[in-house]
């Protein structure tokens, strides 16, 4: 039961940070971005009008896009727009407003940058990894709960399999995301091993179930054998 809660728990995190992928601000590669904010100070209301805004911006690898821009008021709000970048992935931003007295507010965000497609498939595939490692795992506590040899190893393989194609999705997103070209090459080479782990582990899965069934075929036979010439009570 503990082991239980504690997958239901991490199932619940997962989904929760894959979830906040799905809902941050996108714009498209090479195309500017137009950055909007309201500020409000510690009374919660609309800051002063001598209120002064900057922006930084800072790419997927933490180096900055842009540090310390003004952002212009425009209203109760502050605009900004920034010169577009191709680079595709999740991108973080601060925006920090002092009145020249005292902070009148700071904020953290993050942004996507890539097609809209592109982020929607990003977030079914984080989706899709979260529930093969919950099948893996379930499949394990089946394994480990398992009394009949056979159906032992048989979830033991098929929780190998899921956690593999877990990480061959993983992989993949890594080289869709990857700047660098020698990642991209590491996680494509990562790949083939997996392709060679799912033969390795779909044939000793047919193995199993193989002798599966010529071990049930020849007890049958034997015990039909022994009821023709009275050995078995019935």
């Amino acid at each position: 039961m503990k082991k239980l809660l504690i997958i239901f728990a991490m199932a619940i995190l997962l989904v929760t940070l894959a979830s906040s992928v799905g809902e941050q601000l996108a714009f498209e590669p090479n195309r500017n971005m137009d950055f909007k904010f309201y500020c409000f100070d510690q009374n919660e209301t609309f800051c002063a009008s001598g209120t002064k805004c900057q922006i930084s911006l800072f790419y997927p690898n933490n180096t900055g896009l842009i540090i310390n821009k003004s952002a212009t008021r425009t209203l109760n709000y502050y605009n900004y727009t920034a010169n577009g970048t191709g680079l595709i992935g999740i991108y973080t931003g601060i925006l920090d407003c002092n009145s020249g007295v005292n902070s009148a507010g700071y904020l953290s965000f993050k942004f996507y940058v890539g097609s809209p497609s592109t982020q929607v498939q990003m977030y079914m595939m984080i989706t899709a990894i979260i529930i093969l490692f919950l099948i893996s795992c379930l499949l394990f506590l089946a394994y480990l709960k398992a009394e009949n040899i056979s159906f032992k190893w048989t979830f033991g393989v098929l929780s190998l399999i899921f956690i593999m194609v877990a990480f061959n999705l993983i992989s993949v997103v890594i080289q869709n995301e990857a700047g660098s070209a020698n990642i991209r090459n590491f996680f494509d080479s990562f790949t083939a091993i997996i392709w060679i782990g799912y033969w390795f582990l779909g044939a000793l899965l047919c193995i199993i179930w193989i002798l599966t069934f010529l071990n049930t075929w020849l007890l049958k036979k034997n015990l039909d054998t022994a009821r023709r010439f009275g050995q078995v009570e019935y």
